[in-house]
Order: structure tokens, then C-alpha cells, then sequence
């Protein structure tokens, strides 16, 4: 089946200071990307963006400029006055990899998009647009989670409660000047990198870092699947960035993982 361009259903309420929804239609056709055409509003305004399964977030963003700063890292395509949300991976190494992630939904009982509009929005307008192929269940997905770490102080900290057990794609650390992190796992360090190497290296397999707002650990840097992290059977699991300042660093993880 070729992919088709659809439109989708209407937000519930665009307006600022609004919290507004869009419920994905089910059951049919297998969503590979969302495409929301926005105007009179920033990227920055469209705050608390989330992927619904089945009611449980399965994708959050704290806003739609987070977003498309990921979309920047892995050099995902981007048109100004639209933000993709993407359910497969165009950055893998073959077709079969790019689509696994994609959402299909044979096996789902709902699929929805929710965020909030920033009072300070002036007149927000929000269309959204699916690229879709042909029906299948929904196997394995993109997890997108959300922590933070407050630091009182500067140096090497030790974050040592980032849920284990799916396979992590990468981990996108938004404090703008962390140097260098090292990562342990079961007390065995196999990552430590100061950012300039780290990016350097990056770039080299085609990323394109977001240097001045986040410090990127990329686990698939050859864009194979295979060589996602595997964190099931692991005890302990620690990041130990290193911090020029104190202050609050938001702690974005991709993980793969199947579906329930």
C-alpha cells in the first residue's frame, strides 16, 4: 500500500491558555508520522505535548520546541510553521527498522494527542495532517519520557533513578553547559565522553547536536536498532554528568519497547 496524506479531525479547543486534544481515529490505518501545521503561536507555547495509548502517555515533551530540537539531533527534515511528531524512525539503517516503531492501530482501543496552549499565545491555530500505510497491530513504539535533576551543586552528580528495562535509543541532557558525562552500569563504566569528543563523534554518524541547550548520548549512532541499550536485566543504572554550574537539568530518554 502506498502512504496516503490525510487530514485529521479538528483540536478540541484552540485558544490561548487552553488544554486541547485530538483523538486519532483507530483500527485502520497505521499512523508513520503526524504532521501539525501551527501559526499565531511559538513552538515554545505548545507546552506538555503527549502521545496517548490507550490513555498512558507514551510520548512527552515539555513542549513542541523540545521536540523539534530532538527532530534537529537526528536531522529529521522540518518546514517552518509545521512540527512533525514521528512514529517511525527515518534515521535507521533499512526500511524495516525505520517502520517498526510505527503506530499501527489493529490493537488499539485509543490513540490521541493532547497539549497545552500558553496564555501568552496571540491567535494559536493548530491543523493537523497524518502520513499513514496499511493496517497492521502495534508491536514495538518509541517511548519518549521526561525526568529532571536538580543539582545545588556544580561538578560530577550522580542521577541514579532512570527507570530501567526497555532498550534506550538516546538520552538528551537540556542544561547547556554540561562537559562531559559518564554512564555506569551494575557499577561498570561504559561511556565517559567529554561533549566535544562526544559530538564530534556524533556528527561524524550524521546527528546534528543542539550544542548551546543539550549534551546528547546516542546509543545508535550506525543506526542500527541492534545496538539500542539493553537495560532489562540491570541492577543499577547511573548518569554522572559533569556540570559547570548548579541548577536544574531536564532529562529527556528515548526508549524502544514493546507494546503491552
Amino acid at each position: 500500500m502506498s502512504r496516503k496524506i490525510i487530514p485529521l479531525n479538528s483540536f478540541t479547543t484552540v485558544a490561548a491558555g487552553a488544554d486541547t486534544s485530538l483523538t486519532l481515529p483507530v483500527g485502520g490505518n497505521t499512523y508513520e508520522r503526524i504532521m501539525l501545521e501551527y501559526s499565531g503561536v511559538t513552538l515554545a507555547q505548545l507546552q506538555n505535548l503527549e502521545v496517548r495509548l490507550n490513555g498512558d502517555p507514551i510520548q512527552h515533551f515539555k513542549t513542541a520546541l523540545q521536540l523539534e530540537e530532538i527532530n534537529d539531533f537526528w536531522g529529521r527534515p522540518k518546514t517552518s510553521g509545521i512540527i512533525t511528531i514521528w512514529a517511525i524512525r527515518p534515521e535507521m539503517m533499512n526500511a524495516q527498522q525505520r517502520r517498526m516503531t510505527a503506530w499501527g492501530t489493529q490493537n488499539v482501543q485509543t490513540l490521541s494527542i493532547h497539549l497545552d496552549i500558553d496564555a501568552a499565545a496571540a491567535s494559536p491555530s493548530l491543523k493537523a495532517h497524518a502520513i499513514v500505510s496499511a493496517p497492521r497491530p502495534m508491536i514495538f513504539v518509541t517511548k519518549v519520557k521526561q525526568f529532571s535533576d536538580n543539582s545545588a551543586v556544580s561538578g560530577k552528580v550522580d542521577i541514579d533513578n532512570i527507570p530501567r528495562g526497555p532498550r534506550i535509543y538516546a538520552i538528551h541532557l537540556f542544561k547547556s553547559d554540561i562537559s562531559d558525562v559518564e554512564i555506569e552500569m551494575d557499577n561498570v563504566k561504559f561511556y565517559d565522553s567529554t561533549k566535544t569528543l562526544s559530538e564530534a563523534i556524533q556528527k561524524e554518524n550524521g546527528r546534528v547536536p543542539v550544542t548551546a541547550k543539550a549534551t546528547h548520548i546516542d546509543f545508535i549512532g550506525d543506526n542500527d536498532v541492534g545496538n539500542a541499550l539493553i537495560t532489562a536485566n540491570a541492577r543499577d543504572f547511573r548518569l554522572k554528568p559533569t556540570l559547570d554550574t548548579s541548577g536544574l537539568t531536564d532529562i529527556c530518554v528515548e526508549y524502544l519497547d514493546r507494546v503491552a
